[in-house]
C-alpha cells in the first residue's frame, strides 16, 4: 500500500494504524479493500433473548429501566448486570 500523503501517522504506512481498526483511514477513504463497520441488525430485546433472558414484559420492562439506567453501556454488560441482580434476589429468597 502506498503512503498517504495527509498522513501524519505511523510515518504514513495506513495498514499499521489504530485509527483505521473499521476501515477508513483518518480522512474516511476505503483501505485495503475493507469495508465499513455494519450497524446492529437486531434489537436490544433481541439480544438479550439471546443470551438466554425470558421475553415476558415484566422482564423486558424491567431490562430496559436498567438499560436507561446504565445508558451508554454495551448491551453485554447491562444483560450480565440484569442476570447477577437476579441472581441476588433468588439468594435473598432462599435466606
Amino acid at each position: 500500500m502506498s503512503k498517504s500523503q495527509y498522513c501524519t501517522q505511523n510515518n504514513g504506512d495506513c495498514s499499521s494504524c489504530n485509527l483505521t481498526n473499521y476501515g477508513p483511514d483518518c480522512a474516511n477513504n476505503l483501505i485495503n479493500g475493507k469495508k465499513p463497520r455494519q450497524r446492529r441488525k437486531e434489537t436490544f430485546e433481541q439480544f438479550a433473548i439471546s443470551q438466554g433472558i425470558h421475553n415476558g414484559p415484566a422482564t423486558l420492562a424491567a431490562l430496559h429501566q436498567l438499560r436507561k439506567e446504565h445508558k451508554g453501556s454495551r448491551w453485554i454488560t447491562i444483560i450480565e448486570l440484569f442476570k447477577a441482580r437476579g441472581e441476588v434476589d433468588a439468594l435473598k429468597e432462599t435466606l
